[in-house]
């Protein structure tokens, strides 16, 4: 990793990364003889991630301050579920912007914007995500006590739903608006 600081309010970060692992788990909902479902864990392979992960961290007044992170990576997926043998990759991304504010010396608020692009498992796709959250800290007793509330998804956008790529499973396509 690669680390920079510029004057005393810009960070900036970059990091290279490989990781493996075995084993590998998905959950699987398989359609039975008798027309109903059952869904379960299975080790279905290995997988590998080459990529490349960078942060910003900016505060450009006293009062506000924000990080940028993102992350591009290559995935490579490699295993056998049943009679199915797979071999796949695919680029995926993300990106995540937490902005901080000092309202007073007590009170901050946080307000947070990220993005995952669609994500490849063994059996398909699960689908893009884009989400909002906000926080509020407010400190007492010179900052030994601390409340904090936060609401995440605010903006009601993220979503979940995944494709699948074998007709022998259950197709999951249906949009599922997290609340």
């Amino acid at each position: 990793g690669w680390n920079k600081t510029f004057k005393k309010d810009i960070r900036l970060s970059a990091e290279l990364f490989y990781n493996f692992n075995n084993n590998i788990t998905e959950t699987v909902t398989t359609v039975q003889d008798d027309n109903s479902t059952l869904t379960k864990p299975y080790n279905i392979g290995n997988q590998q991630n080459i990529g490349l992960e960078m942060n910003l961290g900016v505060k450009p007044f006293k009062f506000w301050e924000f990080d940028l992170m993102g992350t591009v990576y290559y995935k490579i997926l490699k295993g056998s579920f049943e009679d199915n043998i797979y071999d796949r990759n695919a680029f995926q991304w993300s990106a995540r912007m937490n902005n901080y504010f000092n309202v007073t010396s007590t009170t901050k608020i946080q307000f947070s914007a990220r993005y995952s692009s669609r994500e490849l498992t063994a059996l398909g796709f699960e689908s893009y995500n884009l989400g909002f959250d906000l926080g509020l800290k407010q400190s007492f007793l010179k900052k030994a006590l601390n409340i904090t509330l936060n609401a995440r998804n605010i903006f009601n956008t993220e979503r979940s739903f995944g494709e699948n790529i074998s007709e022998d499973y259950l197709d999951n396509q249906k949009d599922l608006k997290t609340k």
